[in-house]
């Protein structure tokens, strides 16, 4: 799942991989 359609927004540079939606998703929460 695209991370925009998660959060209907672009993420942050730091978590733009693909591979760490998971990953990803708690380091954009921590980073906002």
């Amino acid at each position: 799942t695209p991370f925009k359609a998660l959060y209907g927004r672009d993420p942050p540079q730091m978590v733009r991989t693909k591979g760490q939606s998971t990953q990803g998703s708690a380091d954009y929460e921590v980073s906002r």
